[in-house]
This record gives C-alpha cells, sequence and structure tokens, in this order.
C-alpha cells in the first residue's frame, strides 16, 4: 500500500455547508479515513493542533505516524500544499495554467507523498479530503497522477448567513461570501466535466437520505458495501479543521433547521443579493 496511491474523495464547496457532516459519514466506512481540510496540515503540524481523537497532532495514532513518514522539520516543510493560484486563470486557459508553473510538479510531489503517507499510516485506500481549496483541486486534476472523486455540496444561501451570524459576521459579506465561494465552485465543477466523475448534492440531500448520498459516492470508487449510517459516529476520527461540531456529532438531523431563522433585515439583504436566483444556480434545494 505504501506504493499505490489511495482514491481521495475531494469535497469542494462553501464553508459551513455541510462537508464537516460529509466527511464524517464518508470517514466511518472501514475502507476510509477522513483527514478533514488537509490543505492546512503544515499549520496544524507548526502548531501540534488538535484532531478529532482529540489527541494533539504528536499524539495521534495517525498523525504522529503520518509526520514521521512525511520527515519534515517543524519550521522548514520543502514545499507548499496549496498553490497560490487565481482559478480564474484556470477557467479561462485550462489545465496548461497549471502545467506551466515552474512549482506545478513540486507541489503535486508533496501532495501525492501526503497522501501515499496518510494511506500507509491509517491502511486505508480511500481517503476523504474535504479541503475545499479549488485550486490545491485543480493542480491534482491536472496532473492526472491520482483518482480523484470530487463531490460538490452546497446549502441554502439563508443557512449559510445563520451560520456566520452564529460567528459574529455580517449578512452582507457573509452572502458575497457564498455567492464568490459557491460560483468559482460551480465554474470548475463545470470545467472539469464534474458530473461524469462525481457527486454533486445539496445539504438537503445529505440530511433527507444520508444512505444514499454515501452509497452513490463510494460507487464511484468500486465500493459496493456503504456505511453503516446508524453508527457513523462510533469509529473514531482524525479530521483537522472544518465545523467544531466534528467533535460532537450525535445523530443527522432530517431537516435544515437553519433555514429562515434569520432576522428580517438579513432576509432582505439574501433577496436583494439574489438569493433566490444564486440558489437555484447552485441547485440547493435538489434532491438527489
Amino acid at each position: 500500500m505504501n506504493k499505490k496511491l489511495p482514491t481521495v474523495f475531494y469535497i469542494v464547496g462553501a464553508g459551513s455547508s455541510g462537508s464537516t457532516l460529509l466527511s464524517v459519514i464518508l470517514g466511518a466506512h472501514e475502507r476510509s479515513v477522513s483527514v478533514g481540510e488537509l490543505n492546512r496540515y503544515d499549520e496544524y503540524h507548526l502548531e501540534n493542533g488538535v484532531c478529532t481523537c482529540n489527541h494533539s497532532f504528536s499524539d495521534c495514532e495517525l498523525w504522529s505516524e503520518v509526520s514521521k513518514l512525511e520527515e519534515y522539520s517543524d519550521d522548514a516543510f520543502k514545499s507548499r500544499l496549496s498553490p497560490l493560484f487565481n482559478i480564474w486563470s484556470f477557467l479561462f486557459l485550462g489545465n496548461q495554467v497549471f502545467q506551466s508553473t515552474h512549482y506545478f510538479k513540486e507541489i503535486v510531489e508533496r501532495n501525492l507523498k501526503l497522501y501515499r503517507n496518510i494511506s500507509k499510516a491509517a491502511c486505508k485506500d480511500l481517503i476523504v479530503d474535504s479541503s475545499k481549496d479549488l485550486p490545491r483541486l485543480l493542480f491534482l486534476n491536472a496532473s492526472g497522477a491520482i483518482k480523484l472523486v470530487p463531490v460538490f455540496i452546497s446549502r441554502h444561501g439563508q443557512s449559510y448567513i445563520h451560520s456566520k451570524n452564529k460567528r459574529g459576521g455580517g449578512s452582507f459579506f457573509a452572502m458575497l461570501r457564498w455567492i464568490r465561494l459557491n460560483l468559482e465552485a460551480h465554474l470548475v465543477w463545470r470545467r472539469i466535466r464534474g458530473d461524469k466523475r462525481g457527486v454533486r448534492l445539496s445539504y438537503l440531500s445529505l440530511l433527507n437520505d444520508p444512505k444514499k448520498i454515501t452509497d452513490l459516492i463510494f460507487s464511484l470508487s468500486d465500493v459496493d458495501d456503504g456505511v453503516d449510517i446508524e453508527n457513523f459516529n462510533g469509529k473514531p476520527q482524525h479530521n483537522i479543521a472544518g465545523s467544531p461540531s466534528r467533535f460532537d456529532f450525535e445523530s443527522i438531523k432530517s431537516v435544515d433547521e437553519s433555514i429562515n431563522k434569520i432576522s428580517s433585515k438579513d432576509k432582505v439583504v439574501f433577496f436583494i443579493l439574489g438569493g433566490t436566483l444564486w440558489n437555484r444556480i447552485f441547485k440547493v434545494n435538489k434532491i438527489l
């Protein structure tokens, strides 16, 4: 397994859209390991951050082993995990934009090595990466060196505003961010022909029938059996970053209770910025 690259379920979309819940459910399968937002690996390594097993990096059974395999010092990683790149260039010019950069090979090799080391340390051949980092996805996609199963999850704009409000954000800038992140993911999805090789779903679909969604995703990696939804939180997880709820998922709610919980003022902002239209474009109400 140390020489063979794993299959990667790469989750994209705006934050606060259900990616953490989805990654935890997918990570419950016996053949998979969910690692959270892997693009922040360097940060968590340097700061000795805490993963969802409630242990620090240096004490976690997975990340401590991965760190040994990486063989990088704490203050000087050989190369970055995520490229500093404008995805709009890709949308107009395509893969050659990435392949022509002087650090293309460096970034791809660093990510492939990290995936391989995680697979080796966890003894799993499926990795769930909820980074939502589009430039990183595009670099890996352009390399053609690893099997990627892209998964695009989107959530109702009002629910996104509600989530950001709980963290102290304003509705206007939250709405602009929701539009930008989903639009970028939407355009990249179309460009890489995501519908031909991945799964696009709404947060509502995940809540409505999580088994159907996860079975569909696993089928794209030739896995016949799915996740035991009733006991998805019984397996130790090793997610880094993501929603704080990754530490205490107990059950899956059947509805998105945050829709329509925002104030009248926030609803006005939502409608003025075209929320209804964007919801339709991003397919947030589509049930698979």
